[in-house]
C-alpha cells in the first residue's frame, strides 16, 4: 500500500532456479479499480494480443478499452523497481495537475 491509499499487487511466477518466468503487477485505488497493469506474460497463441514489446505490455483500467485485446507497448517499466518508481513519481506530479482544466476546442 502506498502513501496516496492505492496498492500494488504483485504476482510472479519464478522458475526452477528462481529467475521470474512471468509477472502480474497490478496498481489499483484503495476500493479496487484497477489504475494500470503491467504484465509480462506471452501472448503467443493468437498475435492479435501481441504488442510491439511482447511479452511485457500494460493494460488500461477496463473502464477505458473496448476489449481485452487493446494492450500498451511496455518499453521502460518491466521491472518491479521501475514500476514502483514510476508510482511515487506520478504520486509526487499529481497535485501539480488537479486544478487544472484543460480548454476545450
Amino acid at each position: 500500500m502506498f502513501r496516496n491509499d492505492t496498492k500494488l499487487y504483485v504476482i510472479e511466477y519464478k522458475t526452477s532456479d528462481g529467475w521470474i518466468d512471468y509477472y502480474y503487477y497490478d496498481w489499483v485505488t484503495s476500493d479496487g479499480k484497477t489504475i494500470l497493469k503491467w504484465h509480462s506474460e506471452p501472448h503467443n497463441e493468437d498475435e492479435r494480443y501481441q504488442t510491439t514489446t511482447e511479452p511485457y505490455h500494460i493494460h488500461l483500467p477496463a473502464s477505458e478499452t473496448l476489449h481485452n485485446m487493446y494492450r500498451l507497448a511496455n518499453f521502460e517499466h518491466q521491472t518491479l523497481r521501475s514500476i514502483i518508481e514510476f508510482i511515487l513519481l506520478f504520486d509526487k506530479a499529481l497535485p501539480s495537475f488537479q486544478n487544472y482544466t484543460a480548454k476545450k476546442p
